[in-house]
């Protein structure tokens, strides 16, 4: 008779911790799901941003681009022989012999240099702050004039290129037309 009592009570028991076991996996997979979820929505929220941002980027892209090329039409439009110079255009960057990455004026060229072009002049004929538009190979570019250096002299500007030692020797030493907006 113990013998059948003890079965019963092993066998309840046994019954007993089957319903907890499935009673606990059911939680987990509610909790898993629950989280899964959770994450699903913060993955979402997150793309979400993301595609809000290179929306935002790709507008701002766009209107520095027409900006860019209302400038790069105005000296078009305004001819080459009207108040154009010619200029000895060299190159060079902040890797260069006794050049460092802070123009003249204090700007960080370098942090700079993919949003805006600059170029070194002689601030006796183009002033600090200038809008110098370079036409090379009739490409018209614009640059901001915020450096010198003791070799730009007279009617001679210096291109800065960001970190591309070899792309401004290979630039050389050209004449191109330039016209300073002041």
């Amino acid at each position: 008779m113990q013998a059948k009592i003890a079965i019963i009570i092993i066998s309840l028991l046994l019954v007993f911790m089957g319903f907890l076991l499935i009673f606990t996996l059911n939680n987990y997979e509610r909790d898993f799901r629950e989280l899964t979820d959770k994450l699903k929505t913060s993955d979402e929220l997150h793309l979400e941003a993301l595609n809000g941002l290179t929306q935002d980027y790709n507008n701002l892209l766009a209107e520095y681009d027409a900006l860019y090329e209302s400038y790069v039409e105005l000296g078009r439009s305004k001819g080459l022989g009207d108040g154009w110079q010619d200029f000895v255009i060299t190159a060079y960057t902040s890797k260069d012999p006794g050049c460092n990455s802070y123009s003249s004026l204090g700007i960080n060229i370098e942090q700079l240099a993919s949003q805006f072009n600059f170029c070194a002049v002689d601030p006796d004929v183009i002033p600090y702050g200038s809008v110098v538009l370079v036409n090379l190979a009739n490409d018209i570019e614009p640059f901001l004039a915020v450096d010198c250096g003791g070799a730009i002299k007279g009617n001679h500007i210096d291109l800065y290129f960001e970190n591309d030692i070899e792309g401004a020797f290979d630039f050389g030493k050209q004449m191109a037309k330039v016209k300073v907006i002041k």
